[in-house]
């Protein structure tokens, strides 16, 4: 758990000092980043 919070705070940082051509690529991190919190979610209900 704690490296997965760890990716999320660079997600965060990366989000801060995003200049117009790297938004396309921190939108679709951001993307990947929710599907594998989704899934990481879904492993701790079962």
């Amino acid at each position: 758990m704690s490296s997965n919070s760890k990716q999320t705070k660079i997600v965060r940082k990366n989000k801060v000092k995003a200049n117009k051509p790297n938004l396309k690529a921190d939108r679709k991190r951001d993307q990947l980043n929710r599907e594998v919190l989704k899934e990481l979610a879904e492993k701790d209900k079962k």
